[in-house]
């Protein structure tokens, strides 16, 4: 009955006569308040989603799956749902306005398998006790709150955990020891835009079957931990802008399923290692803003890489043969000479920064589709479905003010990207994304082909 306006004679009356009705599907509807009293009197329903309902929830008993999200709801966390009905295995309250603490049931719940209750305003600190109240969670979602305070060790109590999303609240102290060592089923791991600090991990590292680790945006300090090679299957490592040191580590080329390894804006050094030639599925490498030296090892000439992001560091030397290098971001650097020829050979190339560098001569004449500005950008067309890290163009770009909006592929924070010249909006940048699939996105933009014009540049 989703998106539907009830009215007429139909006789709600006759609706508690659907004894065996398990399932109740009503998002969107305009559904009168004699509809919604007979609801509640639907003694063995068990699945119920849809807006306008919280309130006719309150003597259900056996409910096993509950989504209100994006309904604007108001108020505090409904802990008396999860205290009514003890078979609840599934609560989405995402992107509602719900506010206060977290509450936790009186008596723990045993059998809650996913909580999603991001993007709404609770704030105070996460119950220490939550690990002890929900120990069967595998899927846990708080991100885009304003949580403070520091993550509870009784997470570790969680051993079915397997996806935990505290990104985007005002987090600090230290990644607890007992989630780190007892939390062997995890496997996504977002603690990104945060006050979190310290170092990343101990030796007691124990989470092997990690895939994707995200911790940017916090304060973590110190190397990239050795314990974290555990995660052998790990494949996106996301550290960026935070305040680590040392090389980028030799052992990560022994990652295999790596795909994304993201950390700039950090303290690293020295050379990329030689190992990585052995990541056969690394797409995306960016180490812009560190203290990068050397060049990037000619062997990836025979990987998948698609993008290279090295710009605000010391690399002299040219990158070439790399075949499914897309993105190629070298502005900063300490490039000298002429534009190599050996570009020509990168076919799929769409997009070059070379700006802020040393360079003279002409343009390859391979590159005569892409359009070079005065300070040396070179930027390639490219489709309005292209998704990338920020680049320098030739034109000035401003950004407007972050705001929710729904997209073809679910719920984002955006802001618009307009001209500073003629204020006309290219396109957007993706803040935050509330779907697990999805993150991959944050930070990255999106521009329009069709308002990327050359003329003056």
């Amino acid at each position: 009955m989703e998106s539907c306006q009830v009215n007429g004679t139909l006789s709600f009356q006759d609706l508690p006569n659907f004894k065996n009705l398990t399932t109740l599907y009503m998002d969107g509807s305009d559904l009168s308040i004699t509809f919604l009293q007979m609801i509640g009197l639907m003694t063995s329903l068990e699945v119920l989603n849809g807006d306008k309902l919280a309130e006719f929830l309150y003597n259900k008993r056996d409910l096993q799956y509950v989504d209100l999200s994006h309904n604007n709801l108001t108020g505090e966390f409904p802990n008396w749902l999860l205290e009514n009905n003890t078979k609840l295995e599934w609560l989405y309250l995402t992107n509602n306005s719900l506010g206060g603490s977290f509450q936790l049931p009186i008596h723990p719940h045993l059998n809650l398998a996913g909580l999603y209750i991001s993007n709404n305003l609770f704030h105070g600190h996460i119950p220490k006790e939550i690990g002890e109240y929900l120990p069967s969670l595998r899927f846990l979602n708080l991100s885009s709150n304003y949580f403070n305070g520091s993550i509870p060790s009784s997470f570790g109590d969680m051993n079915s955990l397997a996806d935990l999303d505290l990104s985007h609240n005002q987090l600090s102290g230290k990644i607890p020891e007992h989630l780190v060592e007892s939390c062997t089923s995890l496997q996504f791991l977002i603690l990104s835009n945060n006050s979190l600090q310290g170092h990343i991990f101990s030796s007691n590292f124990n989470l092997t079957d990690l895939l994707r680790l995200q911790l940017d945006g916090n304060n973590f300090i110190g190397n990239i931990p050795n314990s974290l090679s555990k995660a052998s299957n790990l494949e996106g490592f996301y550290l960026s802008d935070n305040n680590i040191s040392g090389r980028v580590p030799s052992w990560l080329g022994n990652m295999s399923s790596l795909e994304d390894i993201v950390m700039p804006n950090n303290h690293l050094e020295g050379p990329i290692p030689s190992e990585f030639c052995q990541l056969k599925n690394l797409k995306f490498l960016d180490l812009e803003a560190n203290n990068i030296s050397g060049s990037l090892p000619s062997c990836l000439s025979s990987s998948l890489i698609e993008q290279v992001h090295l710009s605000k560091n010391s690399i002299p030397t040219w990158i070439g043969g790399i075949s499914k290098l897309i993105f190629l971001i070298l502005s900063n650097n300490n490039l000298v000479g002429e534009v190599p020829i050996q570009l020509c050979q990168l076919n799929q190339l769409r997009l070059v920064d070379l700006s802020h560098n040393t360079l003279s001569g002409h343009i390859p004449p391979c590159l005569d589709k892409t359009s070079l500005h005065e300070n040396g950008n070179i930027v390639e067309d490219f489709d309005s479905t292209d998704v990338y890290k920020d680049v320098i163009y030739g034109q000035e770009r401003v950004q407007s003010p972050k705001e929710d909006r729904h997209l073809l592929t679910g719920l984002h924070t955006v802001a618009d990207i307009y001209c500073a010249d003629c204020r006309e909006v290219l396109g957007w940048k993706y803040e935050r994304a509330y779907e697990a699939s999805q993150k991959y996105k944050e930070g990255k933009f999106i521009l329009e082909k069709s308002k990327i014009v050359k003329e003056n540049w």
